[in-house]
Order: C-alpha cells, then sequence, then structure tokens
C-alpha cells in the first residue's frame, strides 16, 4: 500500500496534515485545495520508515 501525506500550511503554520492511500489522497488535494485556494497544499509521498507507523494510527 502506497501512502501519501496532504499537508495545508498557513505561513509556517500545518494547519491540515492527512495520510491518505495514494488515489485518495489525489482526490483529497485537490478538493482541500479548492476549499483553501491561495494556501499551499502539498501531496507527498510517505517514507517507508514512516509507512508502519501511519498504518498503525489508522
Amino acid at each position: 500500500m502506497r501512502l501519501r501525506r496532504v499537508q495545508v500550511r498557513f505561513g509556517e503554520h500545518v494547519i491540515i496534515d492527512n495520510v491518505l492511500e495514494e488515489g485518495k489522497a489525489d482526490w483529497y488535494a485537490h478538493s482541500i485545495g479548492r476549499r483553501f485556494a491561495g494556501l499551499p497544499v502539498t501531496n507527498e509521498p510517505v517514507p517507508p520508515d514512516e509507512v508502519a507507523l501511519e498504518l498503525a494510527r489508522q
């Protein structure tokens, strides 16, 4: 399973931080980008060493 981290930033602060499966992350990043127009939205892969931690949280 490939995980991606979607974040929305307000200045130096992360106001949204979500880890999702790859397909859902693309949809979520697009949707949240429309909701928070003007704020940067990132969609980055979760490093392999963090995948087990993220799966345990879900």
